[in-house]
């Protein structure tokens, strides 16, 4: 078997395929659409499935303005 390392030089969907998630289905449990929520927390370069809970509990809880300040989105500038 080989395998073969995709860059936006020798791959034209490269961008695209990276914006693009897949089937939420393959990350909850319940397959419930309207119930599934992604974070990035601090520190983190990979999105992860979080519960309304976890959500709420991010944003509440100060990694979310942690996680603004990493990437240089926080309000003060």
């Amino acid at each position: 078997m080989s395998s073969i390392i995709l860059t936006r030089e020798n791959y034209p969907f490269f961008d695209e395929d990276l914006a693009t998630l897949p089937p939420v289905e393959q990350f909850t449990s319940n397959g419930d659409r309207q119930s599934t929520h992604f974070i990035f927390a601090p520190g983190e370069m990979v999105m992860r499935p979080a519960t309304p809970e976890e959500l709420f509990e991010f944003i509440h809880s100060g990694e979310y303005d942690q996680r603004l300040a990493e990437i240089g989105e926080d309000d003060d500038g």
